[in-house]
Order: C-alpha cells, then sequence, then structure tokens
C-alpha cells in the first residue's frame, strides 16, 4: 500500500515469555491525507459548485464534474486512471455524486457547516403567515435561486 496512506504501529506483547515487537498498519481516516479532496485529473479541490465530485459508473473512480464535462464525447466518458468506457451518458450533472466526499466538503466549510439541510429540507414556505416569521424561521435556509 501506499506510504502515504499507512502508518506503521508498533505493538508489544505484555507477556513475560514473549516480548516481540508486532508491526501493524494503521489506516489514515483523514481525507486530505489520502488525498481524496481533490479530482485526480485536474488536481484542484472539489467544492459545492463546478468541481463536485461525481462517480464514474462501472469502475468507481470519482472526478470533478468540471473534468467530466470535459471527458464527455457522444454521450461516452473513458475514465482518465482504467480506461473504461461509460456509455449513455447523457450528461455529467446525472452521474452518481460521491456523497463521502461531499460530506467531508461540506463540513470543512466555514458557512456550509452552520446550515442546517434537515431544516431546509423539511420547510414549508406556505405554512408562514406574516414576513417577520418566514425571515427568521425559513429564509436563512434558502438558497438565491429559491428566495
Amino acid at each position: 500500500m501506499s506510504k502515504g496512506i499507512i502508518e506503521e504501529v508498533k505493538l508489544t506483547s505484555n507477556d513475560e515469555e514473549e516480548s516481540q515487537e508486532v508491526a501493524r498498519p494503521k489506516v489514515k481516516a483523514d481525507y486530505r491525507e489520502r488525498g481524496l479532496d481533490a479530482c485526480h485529473y485536474c488536481g484542484l479541490a472539489f467544492n459545492v459548485g463546478e468541481r463536485i465530485p461525481r462517480i464514474i459508473i462501472g469502475c468507481g473512480h470519482t472526478f470533478c464534474t468540471s473534468c467530466l464535462s470535459y471527458f464527455l464525447r457522444n454521450h461516452r466518458i473513458r475514465c482518465p486512471l482504467c480506461r473504461k468506457l461509460l456509455k449513455g451518458v447523457d450528461s455529467v450533472d446525472k452521474l452518481p455524486l460521491n456523497f463521502n466526499i461531499l460530506y467531508e466538503v461540506v463540513t470543512r466549510d466555514p458557512l456550509l457547516s452552520r446550515v442546517n439541510f434537515e431544516k431546509c429540507l423539511q420547510a414549508d414556505p406556505d405554512m408562514y403567515q406574516d414576513d417577520e416569521a418566514y425571515e427568521r424561521d425559513f429564509a436563512p435556509y434558502m438558497c438565491q435561486k429559491h428566495e
């Protein structure tokens, strides 16, 4: 495995007869340390704009939406890592999101991490009778497109 992904952890046995060191690999969980915070093609960090992490179906490799748009030719995408061909792609926006990486992007962003997405999804703008309650309870969770 890659040296950057695994650290060696040395363990010693408490047994008096046998005192031996055993090296066991410890997998690093941080997505930045593992190089998962950036597109493997362009090298730019994923975000919630043009660089949304999307998965190529079939091989499972993840690239940003911008690079996938570049790869899309004649309704086909060829993975630049494994060269697997994906046919019948109408739009890169229809490819599945890599929610594991997207979650990390959102939770590490100072602005996005404060948004209560559950409340946003459950909000009903029609239930507000006055503008004051709407501005206080609902408007902060709406994107500019829906305001």
